[in-house]
């Protein structure tokens, strides 16, 4: 027989709860175990899904289902019987080592949980990041279209004739080179494709 504790409360169970149930436990000769069970918020001092004993080696399961759907709160209370059903089936001196296995398993799963929530996050980091590169490059583009270009500051330049290398993080060069082939390197005249030394201009 298993002494069950459900509460619906807004706020962590508290302590006080916790002992009077473990106090009910060991106080009931046909209860073999004990649940608590918080509906809809956490319980204090206790993971989402824990183990523990009473002082005369009674096993409680406490489990919150604080943020679960209907249909997870109803999953989530199956486990749990299974979970004490397990335990219980155990000849005494075998129910610490069964309790220790499950601990363990709980452990893990909570680890999980967490490196996914984790990655979960960091993907939806990824992804606004994504969306304002998506939404700064749609805004180059039209300015481009409209005409806009010297206002965005983006891309200096496309208005007089002089096309930047943007996106390769470039500039325009003198388009003069020797009968070696050798390029000048300097940046050109306004509105012309040579500097202003191979361009006449000096």
């Amino acid at each position: 027989m298993k002494s069950v504790d459900s509460k619906k409360y807004k706020t962590p169970i508290k302590m006080v709860e916790i002992r009077k149930l473990q106090s009910d436990v060991d106080g009931d000769e046909e209860a073999d175990a004990g649940v608590m069970l918080s509906l809809d918020s956490g319980i204090y001092n206790y993971s989402q899904f824990e183990l523990s004993r009473t002082s005369k080696g009674k096993t409680i399961l406490y489990m919150s289902m604080e943020g679960q759907s209907e249909e997870e709160k109803r999953r989530t209370l199956q486990w749990g019987i299974r979970v004490l059903t397990s335990i219980g089936g155990e000849e005494r001196g075998k129910q610490g080592r069964k309790q220790e296995e499950v601990e363990e398993l709980m452990k893990e799963l909570e680890k999980s949980v967490k490196e996914q929530d984790q990655c979960v996050r960091q993907c939806a980091k990824t992804l606004e990041q994504m969306r304002a590169t998506r939404e700064s490059l749609y805004t180059r583009l039209m300015d481009y279209r409209e005409g806009r270009l010297e206002k965005s500051g983006e891309l200096s330049g496309v208005l007089s004739g002089e096309m930047s290398v943007v996106l390769s993080g470039g500039s325009k060069k003198c388009k003069w080179e020797n009968t070696e082939g050798k390029k000048c390197g300097y940046k050109p005249s306004a509105g012309k494709d040579t500097c202003k030394r191979h361009s006449g201009d000096e």
